[in-house]
């Protein structure tokens, strides 16, 4: 009996250490999707966060790259910092969010430049390395982009059914493959008015150190239910 004490309760003393550590780590996750929210809320219009930066006078227009989950707590709320590329330059912007808590919520506030890695001068913008993160994020930007007034829909002209379809993206495969300056990744969009499922190539280009989307090309296409006799 003494034996089954000590371990039950060392079991409670292990279970009262995890609680701190498992609240923070909810607390940062929550931090970082309302973060993202609102991230992805500003690039609807335009599919880039455009940011004026004080230091260079100008507007910048970026592209998220990725987003720090370091979180510092200090005592106006928590921050954050994201990476981004500039669009135009090539360069490197750090981008740092604060954010703070309301009643039942968390709350983004101030969203503004902290750095910018300068471009050297003569670099080659084209056989600028972009990470697989990026090439992707620029195929959502477009996908988000062709889809702001369709209802979410991207249109893309069938040559063998000779139709317009209607897609809706369900799936983005994360291997992105490269072929000098271009880039493709596979992806499954559903058509809304047939149910069919069809596998679609996306296709990057890096033009002169700016990444852009050249096509989507069908694959395959697997039938779906929506308007067949589903008794047959």
């Amino acid at each position: 009996m003494k034996k089954t004490t000590l371990i039950i309760g060392g079991l409670v003393s292990l279970f009262i250490l995890a609680v701190p550590v498992m609240g923070q780590a909810q607390t940062n996750s929550e931090l970082l999707e309302v973060a993202k929210d609102k991230l992805k809320e500003k690039t609807i219009q335009s599919g880039t966060l455009d940011i004026f930066d004080n230091n260079s006078n100008k507007v910048r227009n970026l592209r998220l790259i990725k987003m720090d989950e370091n979180i510092v707590e200090k005592e106006s709320g928590y921050f954050m910092t994201a990476d981004y590329r500039d669009i135009n330059t090539g360069e490197i912007v750090v981008v740092g969010i604060g954010m703070v808590s309301s009643a039942e919520d968390f709350i983004v506030g101030d969203i503004q430049i902290k750095d910018v890695k300068v471009t050297e001068e003569g670099e080659d913008q084209e056989a600028r390395e972009y990470t697989d993160s990026e090439i992707q994020a620029c195929m959502m930007d477009y996908i988000e982009k062709q889809g702001q007034f369709t209802d979410g829909k991207v249109m893309l002209f069938d040559k063998d059914k000779e139709k317009m379809r209607h897609l809706t993206l369900s799936e983005l495969k994360e291997e992105v493959r490269r072929m000098g300056i271009f880039y493709s990744s596979s992806s499954k969009f559903e058509d809304a008015d047939t149910g069919d499922i069809l596998d679609i190539d996306i296709s990057v280009e890096n033009k002169k150190g700016k990444l852009k989307v050249k096509a989507l090309r069908v694959r395959n296409v697997r039938k779906g239910l929506v308007g067949k006799d589903i008794a047959q």
